[in-house]
């Protein structure tokens, strides 16, 4: 077992899901750090696991709820499509975001303006968001990624004892 190393990978991933996070708040993400942030979250995570013997590993992934179960399974299965297939189970889907003539959203990644006749409606623009589809419910990647990260972090703490 290699709990520093388990460890050092687990801040990694809590720095990819920070990024992740941050482009998830920006008006006009940028989709490619988004995979690049993903695909390493997923690899730090895949390593974190790598430091436990497969026993070990075992033995706590029987206490895991069915749904736990299944983001567990599927994180991991994720990453090695990513890796080894180069097609990871993604989908991005566009969020309109509506801004009122004469109005103003701006963030860092950029500002989008309305201007025109009243009568005309509200300008909008499409937010990318990317999602992953887990035991068929679709979810959030960040979120979901999340919700990993806390099952690595309570497998780590469990088996490093």
């Amino acid at each position: 077992m290699n709990i520093k190393k388990a460890e050092e990978k687990l801040g990694e991933a809590r720095l990819r899901l920070h990024q992740m996070s941050e482009q998830d708040s920006l008006l006009f993400p940028d989709q490619a750090k988004l995979n690049v942030d993903l695909n390493g979250f997923l690899a730090a995570g895949k390593t974190v696991r790598n430091q436990f013997p497969t026993q070990a590993i075992k033995a706590w992934e029987a206490n895991l709820t069915p749904d736990e179960a299944l983001l567990w399974e599927f994180m991991r299965k994720e990453r090695n499509r990513d890796q080894h297939k180069g097609r990871p189970r993604r989908r991005v889907k566009n969020k309109k975001i509506e801004v009122g003539i004469g109005s103003t959203v701006s963030d860092k990644s950029g500002t989008l303006s309305a201007m025109g006749s009243p009568w005309a409606g509200p300008a909008h623009t499409l937010k990318p968001t990317c999602y992953l589809t887990i035991g068929g419910t679709e979810r959030k990647a960040s979120e979901a990624c999340r919700e990993y990260l806390a099952l690595l972090e309570r497998m780590v703490a469990a088996l490093k004892n």
